[in-house]
């Protein structure tokens, strides 16, 4: 029963992250699973999050198993489950949906406050008579209205979280004003109250709402096909496996592949690509995605809340919550600024006995806003940053600590370098054997495998204008290669071990082999009738700025440069010579990676992980900090990473470092602008020099001042960063000077040299 009310969300070996409505709605579940599972035995560290109702666990294997984490957290759920709390069950399974607070019913309440208080002023100020202030004259009975809202949260912040603040005595200020027959001060004090929530309210939300905006999906309706009709309904009722059609104009609803027509697809938000790209039968596609031309099919394989868009709207909602340790400094400082305000009001009233000064104080002084505001809207206006171009920060936590680390690791394939693979050598003795009759031979052997080798073979055919025709018959053996029958000829292509099944001896191509071998090349021996006919050497190419990168990175403060990879050392160790990086490590398992990591971390060193989120999630998980790189619909990649990388581009490591460093810059000068203000104003305040209602707006001023200069944040650029030249055509990540594989042109419309600075 308990399994309904959370959910697994990322699972590896010694992590676990889940998420429960519960925990986010119910403050009794939250508390329980946190406390519980801290004392676990094997439980290494459990990071809460009460905002987003989620856990992460970390946890050691040998002591505890994950069967029993989950054994334990289904206790959990059981023991505490009541009947009054039918309401959350409606909320997981999606009955019922809370409805968020309304900032314009917020500010259509404080516009009406605005006009009544200066109705009341100009009363006072102009009447023939004295304004009626006792507890039971219309200003008091506005004060009551009004007020409500924020005397009742007082009340509830003392009663459930024990928390005391200058908000709760002011709040109970503006009741002693009624019953002294000062309902005007009172009014004034709950106007100024009102304002000052208004203002950190919409300051949030814009920030929530500029990332939604980067991830909305606006389409609300879908055409399901149905028997070769299109029917239309809503988007929440499509299910996997359904045939989904969309037309030019319209939002792709689902993630999955298209089964029939072709259409240009506008993926930037997935992919960052700057142009729309070509897709056609057997393509994947994204939720989101915009059609520019043509018409499509899709078969849908994740809907509604599974779609990647959607996982990352979700991990952003966390990311808003996940709080950095600099975000802690203002707490620290609201609560300093708190005990303040009170010494000196009391103070104010033991000098000058003027109730008026001793308000003034306590309306700059009390719930400061800006203090609050001085970490979270930076750190909200970085990630929206960090969003737009394609970057997913999963909190101000991650945020902070990338800029702090000193020591980067990479693995190899996919990340420093190129995810597709390209044929480099091609080795014939024949003569009567031309490099194209090679190709054409291995090419159409390998016309239906899907090893990443047969397709950079079949890429080198499209790019010498081969023609490949269709085999008679073929069979994968698997971890050798390919055997098809073509014009009556038996044609293996594969490794080494594949010919000495078959008893073909390599010869003179064995020394040729081991060249390659050396490096850093893949060999395929392809061989027609029982005879070696050629190799062909293929290898995934460096990224053409990786070098240069990584020399920003040293500039940057970064003291060491590993390479982690499960490859041979001979290719490993070729291509960390060429990267001009310290330390290589080859060879290793997944559980090796990890192991190099909390070595690291051990030596006091502050590691990066940076891959391509399959094989090196662990690794990620147990770093200091883990980015994945060409995260577009990886599950693992979205799960396992503090930062997410929706492009395979290097020098987006060095700007989210940037950006770091500059929010921590903002939120110092936040504090600084939050800190002086607040004294100048109390000193004005207890000398007379400013009346309550000035006090109180000087409060709001500094507060707007505090999210102006955040939302500098959004504008960030990176200027130091050198130019480096992009792949001209996204898919395949040729340079200019070579023909594109996927494409087939060199038109110059489409290959651009292109310059990031």
């Amino acid at each position: 029963m308990a399994l309904s009310y959370y959910r697994i969300r990322h699972s590896i070996p010694g992590r676990i992250r889940i998420r429960s409505l519960l925990m986010k709605k119910d403050l009794a579940y939250f508390t329980a699973v946190n406390d519980t599972l801290k004392e676990m035995k094997g439980i290494a560290a459990v990071t809460s999050n009460s905002v987003v109702g989620s856990a992460v666990i970390l946890y050691d294997e040998k002591r505890v198993t994950q069967n029993s984490i989950l054994a334990k957290l289904d206790e959990l759920f059981s023991a505490r489950y009541r009947p009054e709390r039918e309401s959350f069950i409606k909320t997981v399974t999606g009955s019922g949906t809370p409805k968020p607070r309304s900032l314009l019913r917020d500010l259509l309440g404080v516009s009406a406050l605005a006009f009544i208080t200066v109705y009341f002023l100009i009363k006072s100020a102009f009447g023939k008579t004295p304004l009626n202030q006792t507890i039971f004259s219309l200003p008091a009975l506005t004060t009551i209205f009004f007020g409500y809202p924020i005397l009742k949260k007082a009340v509830q912040d003392i009663a459930e979280k024990k928390e005391y603040s200058l908000h709760q005595f002011m709040a109970f200020t503006a009741i002693v004003a009624l019953f002294m027959s000062k309902a005007m001060t009172a009014i004034e004090i709950i106007f100024i109250m009102r304002v000052g929530t208004l203002v950190k309210d919409y300051v949030t939300e814009r920030s929530r709402r500029a990332i939604r905006n980067i991830l909305s999906l606006s389409e609300k309706r879908a055409y399901r096909v149905i028997g070769g009709v299109e029917v239309a309904l809503p988007v929440s009722e499509l299910k996997v496996a359904d045939i989904v059609a969309v037309h030019t104009g319209e939002r792709i609803p689902v993630d999955g592949a298209i089964v029939l027509g072709h259409a240009t697809i506008d993926d930037a938000h997935i992919t960052g690509r700057s142009v729309p790209e070509y897709r056609s039968t057997g393509s994947k596609v994204f939720a989101g995605t915009l059609i520019h031309d043509g018409f499509i099919h899709i078969r849908a394989e994740k809907v509604g809340r599974e779609t990647y868009l959607a996982r990352m709207l979700e991990m952003v909602e966390e990311s808003l919550a996940t709080r950095a340790p600099v975000m802690d400094q203002g707490d620290v400082l609201s609560a300093r600024l708190t005990r303040l305000g009170i010494i000196v009001s009391i103070g104010t009233l033991i000098v000058t006995q003027d109730v008026y000064r001793v308000l003034t104080v306590l309306l700059i002084m009390s719930c400061p806003c800006a203090t609050v505001l001085a970490a979270t809207t930076a750190v909200s206006a970085a990630i929206a940053n960090a969003a737009r171009k394609n970057i997913l920060v999963k909190g101000g936590l991650y945020l902070e600590k990338v800029g702090r680390s000193n020591v980067i690791c990479f693995d190899k394939t996919g990340t420093v370098t190129c995810s597709q693979p390209e044929v480099e050598s091609i080795v014939i003795h024949n003569k009567k054997i031309s490099e194209h009759k090679l190709i054409s031979v291995a090419a159409t052997a390998e016309l239906h495998s899907h090893h990443p080798l047969a397709w950079a073979i079949r890429d080198k055919a499209r790019e010498m204008a081969i023609d490949v025709h269709g085999h008679a018959a073929c069979q994968v053996i698997v971890g050798r290669g390919m055997e098809a029958s073509i014009d009556g000829h038996k044609i293996l292509v594969g490794n080494k071990h594949l010919m000495r099944m078959h008893g073909i001896r390599t010869g003179r191509y064995g020394k040729d082999a081991d060249h390659l071998t050396t490096e850093g090349q893949s060999t395929v021996f392809v061989a027609r009738s029982d005879k070696l006919i050629g190799l062909i050497g293929i290898k995934n190419r460096i990224r053409p700025d990786a070098k240069r990168i990584i020399q920003h990175l040293r500039n940057d403060g970064i003291r060491e440069v590993h390479l982690i990879t499960g490859d041979q050392a001979v290719v490993a160790n070729k291509i960390a010579k060429e990267l001009e990086v310290d330390f290589c490590h080859a060879d290793l398992l997944p559980e090796d990676k990890a192991a190099v990591i909390e070595k690291l971390i051990s030596e006091g060193k502050l590691p990066i992980m940076v891959g391509d989120g399959v094989n090196d999630a662990l690794a990620m998980s147990k770093a200091h900090i883990g980015i994945a790189m060409g995260a577009g619909g990886s599950d693992v990649a979205i799960e396992a990473a503090d930062i997410a990388l929706a492009t395979s581009e290097l020098w987006k490591i060095s700007y989210v470092r940037a950006l770091s460093r500059e929010t921590i810059r903002i939120i110092e000068q936040n504090y600084g602008i939050t800190t002086y203000s607040n004294l100048a104003g109390v000193i004005l305040g207890a000398m007379g020099l400013i009346t309550p209602l000035a006090g109180g707006f000087l409060h709001i001023f500094h507060s707007l001042g505090v999210s102006f200069n955040s939302a500098r944040l959004l504008g960030f650029e990176m200027a130091e960063l050198p130019a480096v030249l992009k792949p001209v055509c996204d898919v395949s990540e040729k340079l200019e000077s070579e023909p594109c594989t996927v494409c087939a042109t060199q038109e110059k419309k489409h290959h651009s040299q292109r310059r990031i600075s």
